[in-house]
């Protein structure tokens, strides 16, 4: 389009929220998930494609956590505790 529109988003029948994948305008980039049924302004020129959102595991990077599956993996290796 050759200026600026609006677009809704998929009711929530599709998905209960939605994340931006690409942004083309960079208008929604780096965004948090956004409802389903928003309206969104779309620039001139631009393009926005969307996925349903997904929670993302929270992972542990402690030291402990790393250490724990080293363990593990020796221990499935050798048969060993």
């Amino acid at each position: 389009m050759t200026r600026p529109w609006t677009s809704r988003f998929p009711s929530d029948e599709y998905g209960a929220s939605w994340d931006e994948v690409i942004d083309t305008a960079g208008k929604y980039a780096d965004s948090d998930a956004i409802p389903a049924d928003t309206t969104i302004s779309v620039e001139a020129k631009s393009m926005v494609v969307l996925r349903a959102h997904t929670e993302v595991e929270d992972l542990d990077h402690s030291v402990a956590a790393s250490l724990a599956i080293l363990a593990n993996e020796v221990t499935a290796k050798t048969g060993t505790p």
